[in-house]
């Protein structure tokens, strides 16, 4: 077995690259939360006093719903932190893509619209959470590249053998997405370096751990017709 001290991503204290991103996501969800704890209390004591129609009612709504998303992200960085084996439950795919995209449409505050594209589904066995976290990744990691008001479609299909269900495939598929295809390696390496390119960064290689987790796969491809890029996430069944 590879020594972790001998990985080309591990560090002085012998962590790898990854382990290092972890432990650094559940110290930042720790300390968030402590602060978060703070700014929603106090937002809803305020709310409590105020009524709607009033100047200050308004901001404090602003006030929660910036807290809340802030608490949602700090969920986030708590479900990247943990190493425990994921559980699978057999879930309808095309429910959890459908609850993936409305969440991702609504956390990036309507700024890009998610499509669902059902062409075949069934019960697939995943951790629901990892999986929709996983997509939520790649979906921000997406919006990074396009102008606001572009459509994103998540085509969910199912591959089958003999009449079996072999594994489940969800295809991100967005047409403005120009990315050099010598480049597309980039997407999967994480940033730990001194590069500021955007390319490279820990969004898309933890969504690719998060599927290899639950026995998957996770890859990045020129879309058919040169229009873009797309990410195929595959799950076995």
């Amino acid at each position: 077995m590879e020594n972790q001290k001998d990985h080309p991503n591990a560090g002085a204290s012998g962590l790898s690259a990854m382990d290092a991103v972890r432990k650094m996501a559940a110290g930042i969800a720790h300390d968030l939360n402590n602060i978060l704890t703070g700014i929603l209390g106090f937002t809803t004591l305020m709310l409590y006093d105020l009524k709607e129609g009033d100047p200050l009612y308004a901001l404090c709504k602003e006030v929660e719903k910036s807290g809340n998303d802030a608490k949602a992200l700090s969920d986030k960085l708590m479900t990247l932190s943990r190493r425990e084996k994921p559980v699978k439950i057999g879930h309808d795919l095309a429910k959890v893509v459908q609850e993936a995209a409305e969440l991702s449409e609504n956390s990036m505050a309507g700024r890009v619209k998610v499509l669902t594209d059902i062409k075949s589904t069934g019960l697939i066995p995943v951790d629901r959470d990892r999986l929709l976290t996983a997509i939520d990744l790649v979906l921000h990691k997406i919006s990074q590249y396009i102008p606001a008001g572009v459509d994103i479609r998540l085509i969910v299909d199912t591959v089958k053998e003999a009449g079996t269900l072999k594994k489940g495939v969800i295809i991100v598929d967005c047409g403005e997405l120009k990315i050099d295809s010598g480049k597309l390696s980039l997407m999967s390496e994480p940033c730990y370096g001194t590069s500021r390119d955007r390319l490279l960064g820990f969004e898309a290689v933890v969504a690719a751990e998060m599927i290899a987790d639950q026995g998957g796969s996770m890859s990045m491809v020129p879309a058919p017709f040169g229009k873009g890029v797309q990410f195929h996430l595959e799950l076995p069944a």
